[in-house]
């Protein structure tokens, strides 16, 4: 006799929580003044693309 577990789980993807740890970044940049080098420029080049995909999907949900 088996006995199934099954959980119930919320989870953030990889992805998303490489954008949230930029855009936190890009903010402390931005509001503070603070420079963080390379690691700043790559934070900003990941909040811009993941803008500019915001908005082409939102486009494709409306006109796809």
């Amino acid at each position: 006799m088996s006995i199934i577990h099954n959980e119930n789980r919320i989870v953030i993807p990889v992805l998303g929580v490489i954008f949230i740890i930029s855009v936190f970044i890009a903010a402390i940049q931005h509001f503070l003044k603070l420079d963080f080098g390379i690691l700043g420029i790559i934070a900003w080049i990941i909040v811009i693309l993941g803008a500019i995909y915001f908005v082409l999907w939102i486009l494709a949900q409306l006109f796809g």
